[in-house]
């Protein structure tokens, strides 16, 4: 998109419009226009300096991420195109190229799983917003990403199998929601059979009232 100093122009119906106000429509209407005023790049040099100890190297900067990587892994960190989030994912690098990447908060499960729970991006929509979202995600790093950082060798299989587990534990929430009122609703017709059917499939995450329907359709049955 052209510039006309700090003003967007832009051509609506073949007419170029240079108005004050329409430029600043534009420009927060469209998340890409104007990101280098958010300091991104310049935030994230300077909190992320200690990258250097560990052997990593800047390799990429844009407005919107800056990329590093060392001999044997990477770290992107990014304020997100459209949800202006700072956050960061970061991998294994192969042979083949980057491996599966991961996000801070399955980092963070890993050594304290109930303040992975509480983890939210920092969404920053203004240069101070910036600099304290990205000070904040410099921060978390440092306490949970010193084993990452420092290449230790099973961190991977940790974050691949913790993954497998976190797929597990969802596919579990899904089939709880689709039993659940199923087995109630089956319980109402008074259809035992399909009932006890539906509770036992669940039993280990049954209430104390659901295992007495479970017992009582088993009865009935």
């Amino acid at each position: 998109m052209p510039r006309d100093g700090n003003l967007t122009k832009k051509t609506i119906y073949g007419c170029p419009q240079k108005n004050k106000l329409f430029t600043y429509m534009i420009e927060h209407i469209d998340p890409l226009s104007n990101r280098e005023q958010f300091n991104f790049i310049e935030a994230v040099r300077s909190e992320f300096s200690y990258l250097s100890d560990y052997g990593y190297s800047c390799v990429k900067v844009e407005p919107t991420i800056v990329r590093y990587k060392s001999d044997t892994a990477f770290l992107n960190i990014y304020h997100g195109r459209i949800s202006f989030e700072i956050a960061a994912e970061f991998g294994q690098l192969k042979w083949y190229g980057n491996s599966q990447s991961y996000s801070v908060s399955e980092l963070i499960r890993l050594s304290d799983p109930e303040a992975a729970k509480k983890y939210k991006n920092y969404a920053a929509h203004s240069p101070d917003g910036v600099k304290a979202g990205v000070k904040r995600l410099s921060v978390l790093l440092k306490k949970y990403a010193d084993n990452f950082l420092n290449g230790t060798p099973c961190i991977f299989a940790k974050l691949s199998e913790q993954g497998k587990e976190l797929i597990e534990e969802f596919a579990a929430e899904v089939l709880l929601r689709q039993v659940r009122p199923e087995a109630e609703e089956a319980f109402r017709n008074k259809d035992f059979v399909k009932a006890a059917r539906l509770y036992a499939s669940i039993e280990s995450e049954l209430s104390a009232a659901e295992r007495k329907k479970l017992a009582y359709s088993r009865k009935h049955s």
